[in-house]
């Protein structure tokens, strides 16, 4: 296949393009330019119209041009539009090999840093409490120093029976909750486990014999569900019209196959690294991908014999053309007719298709021949004979915010809020009068105050923040998938008023590709599975 990739089209074809007056047939060109042959000079003219933004033409007068009725059209300002396709290839390109990396670092820095901050949040209270008690008991309990030793106007007696009070709090709802058949959702150590205080001082405060019971939601120091999102895994690929359940399809992304890992649904627990994940960045794109419609489209062709025309074809392109009119005359469809053919394009070029003029010259049907036999079909990766038909059309699927269940998502942004109160009491506390300063010096306070300032308020704010602006990214996308997919359904049903025998009744040339494309679907000839059939994936 023709691809003007990074290494450009070939110079020799676009200056005979630009001799020939724009407007020239793959034999000509294959005649003008020694050592090239009529299939690669095709191919070549057809890679030029996907990136220079031409068109095919049908000429009613084949006598002057060697028999040929297909006429490949450019426009006037084809270099220019060819050289802006190959800075924004190059650009791609150089995005394709620096992006993963950094997108590795961003997604793996900003999934693991709330731990960090956390962290960080908690040695720092547990310090400060420390040099509070270690103060206290040294000043013998002297009532005057004692009120020195105060943490935003609350006394260390007071704060010490507040403490006391919300910890009992915190056991008893746990408790309670978990007897009711909740679980844990995070790995919690024993100290903050409530069945850890039960089985030691018991329920409500007495010595008692209660032992931690056992859920199926995780051990007491592990969870067994523990995957790291950002470690590759591979999947086996689904194949077109395949009721395989548990394999998932290859994506195909920037020129790369990649292949989706599911999202963990095991019942033996939640993990927090993956739940954090999800809540940040979601759970990847939907389904199909565009390997898959790819392969979709692959499919329709071999179920049409390898003879389509683009009405065929439009209602399962990724970007479809704007709606049809409403109208049913016949500039309306002469219209949509010539809309459908110059959005096929790129699909022709990408396939190794030829387009072929009807017998009456009012339309173009397109072959792909080498995507038919059963080696094509090993090497698309779908079914030799499928087991369902192709669907009517194609239906994107929806953004989702995340996969994880809503108790993941509320206890994941439990975390976040946690975090942010945290990251404002460290503030607070490293002011020239907080406890930071007060316990552990004026350094410890500037160099805690300037991480609290610069990094860890900025990436609490950024925690809760980055979720809302992603929920409305997939609000809107959503609202585009909706868009498109009505967009197909029209086309689909003007393509079956078409193909009704009572339907419009103005649309002769639609009916014409039609009738046109069943004659060579009887004729047609099976051909090696070449080219066509491996860059297909």
């Amino acid at each position: 296949m023709a691809c003007l990739g990074l290494s450009g089209p070939n110079p020799t074809v676009l200056a005979a393009v630009e001799k020939a007056g724009g407007r020239c047939t793959g034999a000509e060109i294959s005649a003008n330019v020694p050592g090239l042959s009529l299939a690669a000079a095709e191919d070549e003219l057809k890679a030029l119209l996907a990136r220079g933004g031409g068109r095919f033409e049908v000429c009613e007068d084949s006598s002057s041009h060697g028999g040929e009725r297909v006429f490949y059209s450019f426009p006037a300002d084809l270099r220019a539009r060819v050289a802006q396709s190959q800075r924004k290839a190059a650009c791609l390109d150089a995005l394709d090999r620096v992006m993963p990396i950094c997108a590795f670092a961003i997604r793996f820095s900003l999934g693991v840093f709330i731990f960090v901050s956390l962290a960080i949040i908690a040695l720092v209270a547990v310090v400060v409490a420390v040099a509070a008690l270690a103060a206290l008991a040294s000043s013998g309990g002297d009532s005057r120093h004692q009120r020195h030793l105060e943490f935003g106007g609350w006394s260390m007696d007071r704060m010490h029976a507040k403490l006391n009070r919300m910890i009992a709090m915190w056991n008893h709802a746990m408790c309670i909750y978990m007897c009711f058949g909740g679980g844990n959702p995070f790995f919690i150590p024993p100290i903050l486990d409530p069945y850890y205080y039960a089985f030691t001082y018991g329920a409500w405060g007495n010595q008692s014999n209660w032992r931690r019971p056992r859920f199926g939601q995780g051990g007491f120091y592990r969870r067994r569900d523990w995957l790291q999102p950002w470690f590759h895994h591979e999947a086996p690929a689904a194949s077109i019209g395949s009721s395989t359940s548990g394999s998932l399809p290859a994506r195909l992304v920037d020129g790369h196959i990649r292949r989706d890992v599911p999202a963990s649904s095991s019942a033996e627990g939640t993990n927090i690294v993956e739940a954090v994940f999800s809540f940040l960045f979601g759970d990847g794109p939907p389904q199909p991908g565009p390997l898959e419609h790819w392969r979709l489209l692959a499919a329709l062709m071999r179920q049409s014999n390898g003879v389509v025309t683009g009405e065929m074809l439009t209602p399962y392109l990724a970007q479809p053309p704007p709606s049809p009119a409403a109208g049913l005359d016949v500039e309306d469809w002469t219209a949509w007719s010539q809309t459908c053919d110059a959005s096929i394009i790129p699909v022709v070029e990408h396939f190794r298709g030829r387009p072929e003029a009807t017998e009456d010259g009012s339309g173009l049907v397109y072959t792909f021949h080498e995507l038919l036999g059963g080696a094509a079909a090993r090497r698309l990766g779908v079914e030799e004979q499928p087991s369902e038909p192709v669907p009517r059309c194609l239906v994107e699927g929806e953004w989702q915010f995340s996969k994880r269940s809503s108790w993941e998502l509320r206890c994941t942004l439990a975390l976040g809020l946690l975090n942010l109160l945290g990251a404002l009491w460290l503030m607070l506390a490293t002011s020239p009068r907080g406890s930071v300063v007060r316990f552990l010096g004026r350094g410890v306070g500037l160099l805690l105050g300037l991480l609290t300032r610069w990094a860890l308020l900025p990436y609490a704010v950024m925690f809760l923040l980055l979720p809302c602006l992603r929920a409305a990214w997939v609000f809107w996308s959503n609202r585009g998938v909706h868009a498109r997919n009505e967009i197909r359904e029209m086309h689909a049903s003007r393509l079956e008023a078409a193909q009704q025998d009572g339907g419009a009744m103005n649309c002769h040339a639609v009916r014409a590709k039609l009738h046109h494309a069943d004659r060579l679907r009887r004729t047609a000839k099976l051909k090696p599975s070449g080219p066509a059939a491996s860059h297909a994936v």
